[in-house]
């Protein structure tokens, strides 16, 4: 037997819980990666900027050569070891290259001119700024800390909305299929003739039990009426039929002649 056609409201609730919830945590966790996100890029603005004024300042307290220069940038690489940084002076009279030191894979990425930018993405800062009056040097700073945790922190809320679709699901389904348990059971009921325990509902349901039962009730009234107006018939019926029954018999006991039946007939 093929299932009836038409929707189910298990199915309904179940979609509509998942959709509600899951909409709802995944909302909140897209602001809060944004709100991370920008908090990340500030951060590393910030570090970039911090990095290179403390480079002027001890690069000016010193000597001012390139072993001088080497050894502020091991100091400041040093305060931050999870922050990968390269760094690149040049001269500002023929822009030529005075030193360049760092994480290699960042020094590679290190542009020729200081007026030139590297490819950056999203976890890498490019700041220059005067060294001296005759130097300019250029930081390129890769985050470690600040992007590792906004990563874990997006993890973290894929994880939530994965979570809270499936509590969703869940919830629906035991939701839907405790309403679909009562409604088969005041359907079940009501085949029976009464729908009992009207307290134990939901108060949404109540209405539409008093109102089977109301019309079960009138249903069974008119049922009686009617089995009544039957048996009354057949009652006054009963007579006049026997009646004809005996009077046919009575002429049928032997043959008779045209009129004779004819006159049976009549009476």
């Amino acid at each position: 037997m093929s299932a009836p056609e038409g929707w189910q409201l298990s199915t309904r609730i179940t979609r509509w819980c998942v959709v509600v919830g899951t909409s709802f945590v995944a909302l909140l966790a897209v602001i809060g990666c944004v709100l991370e996100h920008l908090e990340t890029q500030q951060e590393l603005d910030a570090i970039v900027v911090e990095e290179l004024v403390e480079m002027v300042a001890c690069f000016s307290g010193s000597r001012g050569t390139p072993e001088d220069f080497a050894a502020c940038a091991a100091e400041l690489q040093n305060s931050h070891p999870d922050d990968g940084m390269a760094w690149r002076v040049w001269r500002d009279g023929d822009g030529s290259v005075w030193s360049s030191l760092g994480r290699p894979e960042l020094v590679a990425r290190l542009p020729e001119a200081p007026a030139l930018v590297p490819v950056l993405g999203n976890d890498s800062r490019w700041r220059t700024t005067a060294l001296t009056p005759e130097l300019s040097a250029g930081l390129l700073l890769k985050g470690g800390r600040e992007v590792a945790s906004e990563r874990q922190f997006m993890i973290v809320a894929l994880a939530t909305v994965a979570c809270a679709a499936g509590m969703s699901f869940l919830a629906g389904r035991f939701l839907g299929q405790r309403i679909g348990g009562v409604l088969r059971e005041i359907a079940s009921q009501t085949r029976a003739g009464h729908v009992a325990e009207v307290a134990a509902l939901p108060v949404e349901l109540r209405d539409v039990v008093l109102a089977l039962n109301e019309g079960l009730a009138r249903i069974r009234g008119e049922s009686d009426q009617a089995r009544l107006l039957a048996s009354g018939l057949a009652h006054e019926l009963r007579s006049p039929l026997q009646n004809l029954l005996l009077q046919a018999e009575v002429a049928l006991l032997r043959e008779r002649e045209a009129v004779e039946y004819r006159s049976a007939l009549a009476r």
